[in-house]
């Protein structure tokens, strides 16, 4: 969601992404819900996931989504790949 993201250190398999699916799509809930199923989860409000470790980064809302220093953050975590899944969604200095 716009207002935050899930951390989910237990990772998220096909059923929770099952879950995850239908909250959003038919529910039309928001994603802080996740951490009321699972327990592992940790709801961010209002913050940005590019300083979480990770293997793969996804920016994929709007443009300039992932900054310089937000692409350091990954670097310095030793992620293995950004993906752009939107129209221009990381800055030059990304």
């Amino acid at each position: 969601n716009s207002g935050g993201y899930i951390h989910d250190a237990d990772g998220i398999d096909a059923d929770k992404l099952a879950f995850i699916m239908n909250l959003k799509n038919v529910k039309r809930g928001r994603i802080s819900e996740y951490v009321n199923q699972y327990s592992s989860a940790i709801y961010h409000a209002g913050e940005r996931p590019w300083s979480v470790n990770c293997d793969i980064a996804l920016p994929c809302a709007t443009q300039n989504e992932l900054n310089g220093n937000e692409a350091q953050a990954l670097i310095n975590n030793n992620f293995i790949a950004v993906a752009e899944g939107a129209n221009m969604p990381t800055t030059p200095e990304a």
